[in-house]
């Protein structure tokens, strides 16, 4: 792993954005300018110019289980040559798995075989938590929260899940997922069905439907499916309570509190085909090959969705990453504290605890510890866990970010330390800490009386980082007290 220390002044990047959904495959190529704020020395995106956006291509597959690597590799050299760029002149950029791809079971050699050439490619398989926060963010309805201070869901539609984010005002409050999408049912161009997804059998069986491959769906029956599909959509978004069905088919746990919105966004495939019901005909249904357009259809005529205010906000199908800014910077400060031999890190995902300055016990402190960390998990389950453990040497760790700790003294430093250790049990996993705060020696070394040997301990600080971020965390250097740290921020269309 390298890193280079910027100079002043803006810089200009050359992004990519790779997205490889369950029905879909787009690559976005993007021109980013970076530029160090007033004041300090975190680089940001201060403008991004789409330079090329490919057509919408069918994601390949060998079959039901298995990604076809070298189809997606040779879509993406296609987009290149189109784009008129070289892996070479690539400075950045995120390559994305998402929907019931992410949970084929060669996603992750998917997502490092198309990253591999690019040294500074974000490269993750999204599970649905992340990939309705990604959208969210993608569609324009994070944005619109954050400036209203208002609450707004955005519900991703795509081929295999239904993934909503809610944000209220600049923040990340829940996610409610379940399988439901347009290629869970897939036709010939004869209407005779070739492809049943499991996750769509309990509706299915709810509604006595025995849909069997090769047999051929009447338009009544499609409607109906739809009908039901949407149904379950509705359901996921207002309840609790929740249907039994909408329970069997969710992703995660769900909320346990219902939620009203000031904005409701759709976005993905589905979302791009809302709007359009009174134009949908046979002929558009077949060309699609799956049950899509009559569940866009059925989710806009659903009364309850009528009730809602709805918006759009111009990205529905392109409602992705562009790619990633890189930011790189070096910490000046000799305050880190490191163990073990985790250095170094590549692509450790945030997730931020925000300020802890307000809270005075270390109960109501280890519980807003362990929030943030079950958080972080359900949002990059697949990245964390790609073989399936805990802790796979080719897994990395989850980043704790805190803004504010609070008066550095002797007795703080010991309850945060105490409800560290009272988060992380497991006597090998790895902590890994950013601070906002200059006090990452002083907490390191609090850490260390009170944790085992064995557990490796990284703490970083003054470093800004928040949820959707990733770093990378070089080798210690001048001295081993200092190290260098990449901050790799996810970017989006506008």
């Amino acid at each position: 792993m390298t890193f280079g220390i910027h100079t002043e002044g803006p810089e200009s990047l050359l992004s990519v954005g790779i997205d490889v959904g369950t029905t879909t495959t787009q690559v976005i190529v993007s021109r980013l300018t970076v530029e160090s704020g007033v004041g300090n020395n975190k680089r940001q995106v201060t403008d991004r110019e789409v330079l090329y956006r490919s057509p919408v291509f069918e994601t390949p597959l060998c079959d039901h289980k298995t990604i076809d690597i070298t189809g997606v590799a040779d879509i993406v050299q296609q987009c290149f040559n189109e784009a008129e760029i070289t892996a070479a002149a690539i400075d950045t950029g995120a390559v994305i798995v998402t929907g019931e791809t992410a949970r084929r079971a060669n996603a992750t050699t998917l997502v490092e075989h198309v990253a591999k050439e690019s040294g500074e490619f974000v490269a993750a398989a999204a599970g649905a938590s992340l990939e309705a926060v990604l959208a969210g963010r993608g569609s324009g309805a994070a944005a619109h929260a954050a400036e209203t201070d208002s609450t707004v869901v955005n519900v991703d539609i795509g081929g295999g899940t239904t993934n909503a984010a809610v944000f209220v005002g600049d923040r990340v409050v829940e996610t409610r997922c379940c399988n439901i999408g347009g290629r869970l049912i897939s036709f010939d161009t004869d209407g005779v069905v070739t492809a049943i997804s499991p996750s769509i059998e309990p509706l299915l069986s709810e509604i006595g439907f025995e849909v069997r491959i090769g047999e051929t769906l009447t338009e009544n029956n499609k409607r109906q499916i739809a009908d039901r599909m949407a149904a379950y959509v509705v359901d996921l978004l207002v309840g609790p309570p929740y249907e039994p069905i909408t329970e069997s088919i969710a992703i995660g746990e769900l909320p346990t509190a219902s939620r009203s919105y000031d904005t409701v966004v759709f976005s993905g495939g589905i979302g791009a085909l809302m709007g359009e019901y009174e134009t949908q005909t046979h002929e558009k249904t077949v060309a699609y090959n799956d049950i899509g357009v009559e569940l866009a259809a059925a989710i806009e005529r659903h009364r309850t969705v009528h009730s809602w205010p709805v918006r759009s906000f111009g990205e529905h199908q392109h409602a992705t990453v562009i790619g990633a800014g890189t930011a790189t910077t070096q910490l000046t400060g000799r305050t880190q504290s490191i163990t073990g031999q985790l250095l170094p890190i590549r692509d450790a995902p945030v997730v931020s605890v925000g300020a802890i300055d307000s809270i005075g016990t270390k109960k109501e402190l280890t519980e807003t510890l362990t929030a943030a960390r079950d958080r972080g998990a359900d949002l990059y389950e697949a990245m964390l866990q790609p073989d399936g453990e805990p802790g796979a040497s080719n897994t990395p760790p989850l980043v704790l970010s805190i803004d504010s700790i609070g008066v550095l003294s002797y007795d703080r430093l010991n309850m945060i330390a105490a409800s560290i250790a009272a988060t992380y049990t497991e006597p090998t996993e790895p902590i890994v800490i950013a601070l906002k705060d200059n006090c990452g020696k002083a907490l390191g070394q609090t850490l260390q009386r009170v944790l085992p040997e064995s557990q490796p301990v990284v703490v970083i600080d003054e470093v800004a980082v928040s949820d959707g971020d990733y770093i990378d965390i070089g080798e210690p250097i001048a001295d081993d007290d200092t190290v260098v740290v990449a901050v790799k921020t996810l970017i989006f269309g506008e």
